[in-house]
C-alpha cells in the first residue's frame, strides 16, 4: 500500500508533466503551427513558473 505522502507526489508530478507538455503543445498551435514564430528557450523558461503556479493554486483550493 502507497503512503499518502508518495501518492501525493506522484500526483504533483504527473500534474506538472502535463502542464510542461500542454505548454509546449500550445506554442505552436498558438502562431497556426508556424514552428519558426515560437521561441523554444522562452517556453522551456516558463515551464517551472507554471508548475509551481498550478501546485500553488492546487494547495489553495484544497486539490492534492
Amino acid at each position: 500500500m502507497e503512503s499518502p505522502r508518495r501518492r501525493t507526489a506522484l500526483q504533483v508530478g504527473a500534474d506538472g508533466a502535463a502542464w510542461v507538455l500542454s505548454i509546449v503543445a500550445a506554442a505552436p498551435l498558438r502562431y497556426d503551427i508556424d514552428v519558426s514564430r515560437t521561441e523554444p528557450p522562452a517556453t522551456t523558461l516558463c515551464t517551472p513558473d507554471v508548475r509551481l503556479s498550478a501546485s500553488m493554486a492546487s494547495l489553495v483550493h484544497g486539490g492534492s
